[in-house]
């Protein structure tokens, strides 16, 4: 049908990337399915190696170093360029299951169907069997959506209020959850691939403004669910050390994004709210001493 490239990002995930990538094995599809290990600090890259040294249909495939979503996805968006010459990539998650062959092939033929559209994802089920579109798609956060998306006490909310609807269950949105989407490669070559300027967090809001600043749509197909297995943490006692530390890894992220595609203006305003997390977090921490004594 198409040329489609699958990326497996791996990191110390050994179980849920050799269940993922035989999920889609199954689906007997004409794929590639590029396993790339970021760097694991298990042995995951001699095992997933093993067990797929005899399907021709799997390369698996190790970075020399981990830095990062953006920069271990874009070398197996590269390796898929250089070896297979491949028009549509997919970018996967270890712990995303997918439905049926539609999740891929559906997606593919919407995708090539319209010369602006760049990327296409299905509607995600959570961990407890819900499929708010929320979990799917969120808008390009404004100067506000950026605070309280960084605001732990705000539950680092996303906003979804950009839905324009295309067809029948297929709407254009502005961002896509980076969990499971297809991509055109001529699209992605054209933005530069992901920013690899930040390690984890804010790939698809990065990504997303620079499809639609290149002119290129985002969609949802609603009737192509797939389930994100992604298990929360359970709630119980934390270290003080960490429950303090406000959320360093979004901060910094948010910081780059910020720097580089917003107004610096913004930057003291995310140090207050990075304060507050902190502060947050301290009346957390006291809250499940008390609960988990």
């Amino acid at each position: 049908m198409y040329n489609i490239s699958i990326i497996v990002l791996n990191y110390n995930s050994t179980e849920d990337t050799i269940f993922c990538v035989n999920k889609i094995n199954s689906f007997a599809g004409d794929y590639h399915i590029i396993v790339v290990d970021n760097c694991s600090t298990d042995n995951s890259f001699d095992i997933i190696k093993r067990h797929f040294k005899e399907d021709h249909n799997v390369d698996v495939i190790k970075t020399d170093s981990n830095d990062g979503y953006s920069s271990g996805n874009n070398f197996g968006i590269k390796f898929a360029i250089s070896k297979y010459n491949s028009e549509i990539v997919g970018i996967i998650n270890p712990d995303v299951v997918l439905s049926n062959k539609d999740n891929i092939d559906v997606l593919a033929k919407i995708l090539m169907s319209n010369e602006n559209y760049g990327i296409i994802g299905g509607r995600v089920v959570n961990y407890y069997g819900n499929d708010s579109l929320r979990y799917s798609a969120w808008d390009i956060p404004t100067n506000i959506g950026i605070l309280v998306n960084l605001s732990n006490a705000l539950h680092n909310r996303q906003f979804l209020t950009h839905i324009g609807e295309v067809s029948d269950n297929l709407v254009q949105v502005d961002c896509v959850a980076g969990c499971y989407f297809l991509a055109k490669t001529e699209a992605m070559k054209n933005v530069d691939f992901f920013d690899e300027g930040t390690f984890l967090y804010n790939e698809e809001n990065i990504l997303a403004i620079k499809m639609k600043r290149a002119g290129y749509k985002e969609l949802i197909a609603l009737d192509q669910k797939y389930l994100h297995n992604h298990k929360p943490e359970p709630e119980g006692r934390i270290s003080f050390q960490k429950a303090v530390s406000g959320s360093p890894i979004p901060y910094d992220s948010k910081k780059y994004m910020v720097k580089k595609y917003y107004s610096s203006l913004l930057l003291p305003l995310m140090w207050l709210v990075e304060q507050t997390n902190k502060i947050y977090g301290f009346a957390r921490y006291i809250y499940r001493v008390i609960k988990y004594k």
